[in-house]
């Protein structure tokens, strides 16, 4: 039985900035198609959004708001959500409308 040519590298990459396809051993810095693409944008560490690096608040966040939640996550932990339904079960198993 022939074993699987299961390649060890993936052939191409996508530029993590603009989203250009090209060949995998052609892309710069882990995952951008040039150098202009990794030197002219940052990646903001709460969402993960690309922006431009002069747009970056504290070098680190695309928003205000971004910088805002990571400070308050940083601080306090991540919380469990608890999302109410608009049924809810009773003492005697019923569903209350």
């Amino acid at each position: 039985m022939a074993e699987s040519t299961r390649p060890e590298a993936p052939l191409y990459g996508i530029c993590r900035t603009c989203g250009k396809y090209m060949p995998a051993h052609l892309m710069e810095n882990g995952g951008y198609c040039s150098a202009l693409c990794a030197m002219a944008f940052g990646q903001c560490i709460t969402c993960g959004r690309h922006v431009p690096r002069e747009a970056l608040k504290d070098r680190y966040f695309c928003s205000s708001e971004c910088a805002v939640q990571y400070r308050f996550l940083k601080t306090l932990g991540p919380h469990p959500v608890v999302i109410a339904s608009d049924q809810t079960l009773n003492d005697n198993d019923e569903i209350l409308l």
